[in-house]
């Protein structure tokens, strides 16, 4: 298995998590705004399998307000710069496999690379419905007063073992 920037030889049009928005994103617009920098995409590929992906996720910096029942946020700015993980989905035929905890493993170590050289203070996600946020919850992110918006500290990450 290997995690990788998207590219164009990659077979997305293949790619269906039974999600019709994040497969047209992943088909239609995904590498586009990988290339113009608008956000990030890494794919997960088995590379016995070429080009096929079995999943991905989307990555951006953003900024969030702070919400005072958070801990983190106390002291801190009006506008706080986070690593969203915008999308993020695995290939109905790979689903329930461990996929997803070696992907969210991925992306808490990118967001701690990143913030050792920009501003960042953690990684959010805005979750689709609450099976998906329980599922974030499970790997320690938190509720952002809205139980869809969730939120992971840097200092949370640097401590994970996943």
């Amino acid at each position: 298995m290997k995690i990788e920037e998207i590219k164009k030889s990659h077979k997305r049009n293949l790619f269906d998590c039974g999600i019709k928005e994040l497969n047209l994103y992943l088909s239609k617009t995904a590498r586009q705004h990988h290339e113009k920098g608008i956000s990030k995409t890494f794919v997960l590929i088995d590379e016995l399998i070429q080009n096929e992906i079995i999943a991905y996720f989307t990555l951006l910096v953003c900024e969030v307000k702070p919400v005072s029942s958070v801990k983190t946020f106390k002291n801190y700015p009006h506008l706080l710069p986070v690593l969203k993980l915008a999308r993020f989905a695995v290939d109905l035929n790979f689903q329930k496999k461990g996929y997803a905890k070696l992907l969210i493993a991925n992306v808490i170590h990118k967001a701690i690379l990143i913030s050792q050289q920009v501003g960042i203070i953690g990684i959010t996600i805005d979750a689709k419905n609450e099976d998906v946020a329980l599922v974030y919850r499970k790997y320690g992110f938190i509720s952002l007063g809205d139980e869809l918006i969730l939120f992971m500290p840097i200092s949370v990450c640097l401590q994970l073992k996943i």
